[in-house]
C-alpha cells in the first residue's frame, strides 16, 4: 500500500495533505475528510492524471 508521506498546515490553517501515490505528489485539502477518504480521493486523481498523461502522449 502506498503511503502516507506528510499533513501538514498552510497559512490559512487549512489542513492538506500531501500524499505520494503512484510516484506523484497530491496535494489535498481536508475539508472534514478522513486520511483515509483523502487517500481514496488522491488515488482516483492519479487514475485521472495517468489518463490525461496518455491522451497528450
Amino acid at each position: 500500500m502506498n503511503e502516507l508521506q506528510y499533513s501538514k498546515v498552510n497559512s490559512e490553517n487549512k489542513k492538506i495533505l500531501d500524499m505520494k501515490v503512484a510516484n506523484k505528489t497530491v496535494e489535498l485539502y481536508l475539508d472534514g475528510m478522513s486520511y483515509k477518504e483523502a487517500f481514496t480521493k488522491a488515488k482516483e486523481l492519479v487514475k485521472k492524471i495517468e489518463i490525461v498523461d496518455d491522451d497528450i502522449n
